[in-house]
């Protein structure tokens, strides 16, 4: 039980649990643990590293793209917008369960360095998207309104048309048999 151990103390606990189990389940949660308390401790790097490495090897889509995501997080203040969005590069596509936080960090990363442009090119398909969370399309909304006054006129009109489209309900089927 690690609950009352330092997150410094406890990082090195989850890694040799990580290292002993032979379930690859328990593995992959110990790092993500084990990424969580050197986060806590103040070492993003070394919990970077981890992810990275749960990200080539968790043997679940899922799970790697979740490492990548949470490394991302730790490292939208610390490096470029270039770099993340490398970084994070395929994981903002439709199919992606991840696509709506990874445009959120994205357009954060972006709105950072001043990249208005790419930054809106992030949030349009959140606030488009029927499938986007209501907290993550209230962030996108908000941020949006961040970058708007710095986007040409036509920019503003297209996600303003993107977004009513977004939210109108799709239309009834109508009946033709006759009762």
């Amino acid at each position: 039980d690690t609950q009352d151990v330092a997150p410094a103390d406890a990082a090195p606990l989850w890694a040799e649990f990580a290292d002993e189990t032979g379930e690859r389940g328990y593995q992959n949660l110990a790092r993500f643990r084990q990424a969580a308390a050197l986060e806590k401790a103040g070492k993003p790097n070394e919990a970077v590293n981890v992810l990275e490495g749960l990200a080539g090897s968790a043997g679940n889509e899922t799970l790697q793209g979740l490492a990548k995501l949470k490394a991302g997080m730790i490292l939208v203040d610390s490096v470029s917008y270039d770099d993340l969005a490398n970084r994070l590069a395929g994981m903002d596509t439709a199919q992606s369960p991840w696509r709506n936080q990874v445009r959120e960090l994205l357009a954060v990363s972006a709105l950072s360095e001043e990249r208005y442009q790419d930054a809106a090119d992030h949030l349009r398909p959140i606030t488009a998207d029927p499938d986007a969370s209501g907290g993550v399309r209230s962030r996108a909304h908000v941020l949006y309104a961040m970058v708007s006054p710095h986007l040409s006129q036509d920019d503003q009109t297209a996600t303003q048309d993107e977004t009513a489209q977004a939210a109108e309900p799709a239309a009834a089927p109508t009946s033709t048999q006759s009762e």
